[in-house]
């Protein structure tokens, strides 16, 4: 199995080899270790890009146990049919969380964060099914981060941004801009990629995830993420651990203007959360 990463000084159709690795030799090792931390990866119609997702995941490696808490909002494609191929093939480590019908992208990660809350996991790692990691070692990054600092409840990575219709791959700049206490900033912009996030997962304490559905919100991991840096500093690690896909038309990412107001307003919202 291998995980490709994009050449920024090419096309992003010119790949490169970044890491062959046997996916079956770190899971064996998994499930010796201790269950220390979850990925909540919300998806929703990704049939062309959830087995990159996914596969850049399993090849992580880690000194303690992770496991994959799929939320699949009743995709109309394959998306659901290949998530069920990886929890098969590695049920110790992927868990898919199917909804039967299709209750949108707030209620889809508010649904899969409490079951990881229940699940026991001391951190909880954000990815989208059309995003994906290129560094194996990310996990153990930010885990090492949030054990050696208590002060800091969040810690992201850098990363690149891969522009689909451009088919271009270049480094997200704005991601080093957050750093310590970053409220002030984080409930005006919308610059933190989800995919680069590790987080506390008792900072879940302080959501009230009521007031998201009864306000309506199109997006979650935004406010959440404004609503941590009210009680706790983010950290940033530079290394480029990260890609994250633009595409047209998606709600969950900012990825157009209209999007961008969508999340202004949700940001807005949120003095009265």
């Amino acid at each position: 199995m291998a995980i490709y990463l994009l050449n920024i000084e090419k096309d992003a159709s010119d790949l490169e080899v970044f890491l062959t690795l046997s996916i079956r030799e770190i899971y064996g090792k998994q499930n010796k270790m201790e269950y220390k931390l979850a990925i909540c990866l919300i998806t929703f119609n990704q049939e062309k890009y959830i087995s990159q997702a996914l596969e850049s995941v399993l090849i992580q490696k880690a000194g303690f146990h992770y496991q994959i808490f799929i939320g699949e909002d009743c995709s109309t494609d394959t998306t659901l049919s290949i998530c069920l191929e990886y929890q098969n093939k590695y049920p110790d480590i992927v868990k898919v969380l199917h909804n039967e019908k299709n209750i949108g992208v707030v209620a889809n990660t508010i649904n899969t964060l409490a079951y990881i809350r229940k699940s026991g996991a001391k951190y909880i790692a954000m990815l989208e099914g059309d995003d994906y990691w290129i560094d194996p070692y990310k996990l153990q990054k930010q885990f090492d981060f949030l054990e050696s600092n208590p002060e800091y409840g969040v810690i992201r990575t850098g990363g690149y941004n891969y522009i689909q219709k451009k088919n271009k791959l270049i480094i997200d700049n704005q991601l080093n801009i957050l750093s310590g206490n970053i409220f002030t900033v984080a409930k005006k912009y919308t610059i933190i990629r989800t995919c680069s996030v590790c987080f506390r997962e008792n900072l879940l304490d302080k959501i009230d995830f009521n007031g998201f559905i009864s306000k309506k919100l199109s997006i979650a991991d935004f406010p959440m993420f404004a609503i941590f840096s009210k009680y706790t500093k983010f950290g940033y690690l530079a290394d480029l651990c990260v890609v994250y896909r633009v595409l047209e038309g998606s709600v969950s990412h900012e990825k157009i203007a209209i999007n961008e107001l969508n999340m202004t307003k949700d940001l807005l919202i949120l003095k009265d959360i």
